[in-house]
């Protein structure tokens, strides 16, 4: 509603907008579309995403195909999200990087679960376990998506709730870790009641994760 650019009070000559879903301003607008990168071209996107990050020469031919040709596998050969080859990039470094021998991710929701493992990893010695952080971060996720089905800011009051009824020890404790030690969550609103997510594909994966355990717990 700030956002009014037929107010003659508005001053920006230039602005850009990010969001999911296509805003209606009410002036012409130019709308660009990030494109899923087609299952033919992962190797091509990993290979300048290694070189940007300036690791591409610890990748043998051999390892470097074979890594890729893998990640095809994984996706069924159907085109991905940048998110997901960034987050397969970064686990090919860390194994390289740190002479890990990490085993090959059975699918995408191993691949997210090592995700939080390894900025989990970066926490220092006050960490909370990883089982702890999956656990808790999954249940904050559908938090955020279970009014809709779509990422957005959930009731902390709720959330507090929801990992209490969970056993989770000290939920604003590991709210806050989550959010100043990962990064993961931000909390949001006028008062500050409210928790959402820094990346709303992330979200989406990890609430599905949610509801899929919950089913395996129940029957």
């Amino acid at each position: 509603s700030q956002i009014s650019p037929v107010s003659p009070n508005f001053s920006s000559r230039l602005l850009v907008i990010t969001s999911r879903s296509e805003e209606k301003l009410g002036v012409p607008v130019d709308v660009l579309k990030p494109l899923r990168i087609n299952v033919n071209q992962l190797s091509i996107f990993i290979d300048k995403y290694l070189s940007h990050r300036k690791v591409r020469h610890l990748f043998s031919d051999d390892d470097y195909f074979s890594a890729c040709k893998y990640l095809a596998t994984l996706v069924h050969k159907s085109d991905v999200t940048p998110l997901l080859c960034k987050l397969y990039a970064e686990r090919m470094i860390s194994n390289k990087e740190n002479c890990l021998s990490i085993p090959t991710p059975k699918g995408i929701p191993e691949l997210f679960m090592e995700y939080l493992n390894q900025i989990n990893s970066g926490a220092g010695q006050a960490k909370v376990s990883d089982l702890d952080v999956q656990r808790s971060v999954k249940i904050v996720a559908w938090e955020c998506l279970c009014a809709s089905f779509y990422p957005q800011a959930a009731s902390l009051e709720n959330i507090v709730k929801s990992l209490s009824n969970a056993n989770v020890k000290d939920p604003r404790d590991l709210l806050d870790y989550l959010e100043r030690r990962l990064k993961l969550i931000v909390t949001v609103g006028v008062t500050r009641d409210q928790i959402d997510f820094n990346l709303d594909p992330l979200a989406e994966y990890l609430a599905a994760l949610h509801v899929v355990s919950n089913f395996d717990a129940a029957s």
